[in-house]
C-alpha cells in the first residue's frame, strides 16, 4: 500500500508545495488523496506558496472534507485567499474564527468589496437579507453572531493586498513561520476552476497567439497607453485583433450578447471595481497561463508515465472505438478510464483548436510540445 508506506516515513523528510502537488496527482480517489496531503500538510516548507496544490482538489466537497479532517483554521488560505470559496457553519468555534478572519481581512484590504456573493442563513433556517451588507462587527470573535451559516466569496485585487496582515494572520492562527516572507516570495496562483469559463476563452486565445499576457495588453492600452484598460477598450481591442471567441453563434442558448460576454471577463479582472483593469490586475491571466501550461504539462508526463514516450499509444487508448475523434464527452469519460485526475475539459479545450467540440490526433498531437525533456548523456 503506498499510502501506508509513504506514512511509515512522512517524519524523515520535507516537502515543497510543488511536490504536495505531484503527490496528490498520483491518485486516483478523493480519500486517498486526502489522505496523503493529510500525511504530508505539516511537513510542506513553503506554505505561502499553498495555492499551488489547493487549486488540484476542484471539487468543492473535497475542500469541505479536508476542512473537516484538518480543521478549518489550519486550512485557511492565508496568503492567497483570493477566489475562495467559504460555508461556515457559526455555531462551530473553528468556523466562527475563520469568518471572522475572512472578514477582518476584508476591512483590512477593501471593504465591502473584497466579499462577494455573500449570504447569512439564520439557525431558524431563515435568510437574512442583509440590506447594508456583511456587518463590519463579524470581523471581531466577541460580535460575530454564534450560529447560522455564513457563505461568501473572497476577491482581492493585488494593489489592495495587506501582505503584512496576511503574515499576522498566518502566523497567529496558523503558526506558520513567515519572519522575514515578502510577497516577492510568494507564487501567485489561479486555479482554471476559478474564473467564469470565457476568461479561460479569452486566455486560450491569448495562449495561441502570444508568448505572454503582457503583449496583448498593452496592444489593448494602445502605444502611448496610461497602463489601465476601460471595458470600452477591451471591447474595441478585441475587436481589432479579430477575435471571434466571443461572437453569438447560432443556436446560442446561453441569451448573452458578445459584449455581455467580454463584460463579464472585464468584471472578473476588475474585482475592486474601480472600472479599469490595471496592468497588476491584468497580470491574473498571468497566473492562470502558468497552471493551463503546467496542468497541460502534467497531463503529459502522465500519458507518458503510461503509455510510453509515443503520443500515438496514448489516443489508441483515449480513441477506443477507432472513430479518429473524441468529443469533450467521450474525453472525459476515457481519461477517468486511465487513471488521470486533473483538469481533463481544459485540456480538452486547448485540443479543440476547430471549437467544433471534438479533437482529432491531429490536434491531439500538439500535446508533442509538452512532452517532459529527456537528458541527453
Amino acid at each position: 500500500d503506498k499510502i501506508a508506506a509513504l506514512r511509515s516515513i512522512s517524519h524523515c523528510f520535507y516537502v515543497r508545495t510543488s511536490h504536495m502537488r505531484s503527490l496528490v496527482g498520483y491518485f486516483k480517489t478523493e480519500r486517498e488523496r486526502a489522505d496523503i496531503l493529510i500525511i504530508m500538510y505539516m511537513r510542506i516548507v513553503d506554505m505561502h506558496n499553498a495555492k499551488m496544490f489547493r487549486v488540484r482538489f476542484e471539487n468543492y466537497h473535497e475542500v469541505v472534507a479536508l476542512q473537516s479532517r484538518l480543521g478549518y483554521a489550519c486550512f485557511f488560505p492565508f496568503m492567497q485567499p483570493e477566489n475562495a470559496k467559504f460555508q461556515l457553519n457559526l455555531a462551530v468555534y473553528d468556523q466562527r474564527l475563520c469568518a471572522s478572519m475572512f472578514v477582518n481581512l476584508a476591512i483590512k484590504e477593501k471593504f465591502p468589496q473584497n466579499l462577494h456573493d455573500y449570504s447569512y442563513r439564520r439557525a431558524d433556517g431563515s435568510e437574512d437579507p442583509m440590506p447594508l451588507g456583511v456587518p463590519k462587527s463579524w470581523g471581531d470573535m466577541a460580535t460575530i453572531p454564534k450560529d447560522g451559516v455564513f457563505r461568501a466569496t473572497y476577491r482581492c485585487a493585488p494593489e489592495d493586498r495587506k501582505f503584512e496582515h496576511r503574515k499576522e494572520i498566518a502566523r497567529s492562527f496558523g503558526y506558520f513561520d513567515v519572519d522575514g516572507l515578502t510577497d516577492k516570495d510568494v507564487e501567485w496562483w489561479t486555479g482554471l476552476t476559478e474564473p467564469p469559463e470565457d476568461v479561460l476563452n479569452l486566455l486560450e486565445y491569448f495562449i495561441s497567439r502570444y508568448d505572454n499576457v503582457e503583449q496583448p495588453f498593452k496592444k489593448i492600452d494602445g502605444e502611448n497607453g496610461n497602463g489601465n484598460i476601460t471595458l470600452r477598450e477591451l471591447l474595441d481591442g478585441l475587436d481589432e485583433m479579430d477575435c471571434h471567441k466571443f461572437d453569438v453563434k447560432k443556436g446560442n442558448k446561453t441569451g448573452r450578447t458578445k459584449e455581455q460576454r467580454i463584460e463579464s471577463i472585464f468584471r472578473y479582472l476588475d474585482p475592486g471595481g474601480e472600472g479599469s483593469v490595471s496592468r497588476e490586475e491584468w497580470a491574473m491571466l498571468s497566473q492562470l497561463w502558468k497552471e493551463f501550461d503546467l496542468s497541460i504539462r502534467e497531463f503529459v508526463y502522465f500519458l507518458t508515465l503510461s503509455f510510453g514516450d509515443d503520443l500515438l499509444d496514448a489516443w489508441d487508448a483515449l480513441d477506443d472505438d477507432e472513430s479518429g475523434e473524441l468529443t469533450e464527452e467521450e474525453w472525459l469519460t476515457a481519461v477517468v478510464s486511465i487513471g488521470y485526475f486533473g483538469p481533463a475539459k481544459i485540456v480538452f479545450a486547448l485540443l479543440d483548436t476547430s471549437d467544433d467540440g471534438s479533437i482529432s490526433y491531429d490536434e491531439f498531437e500538439v500535446l508533442e510540445k509538452y512532452k517532459p525533456r529527456r537528458e541527453v548523456t
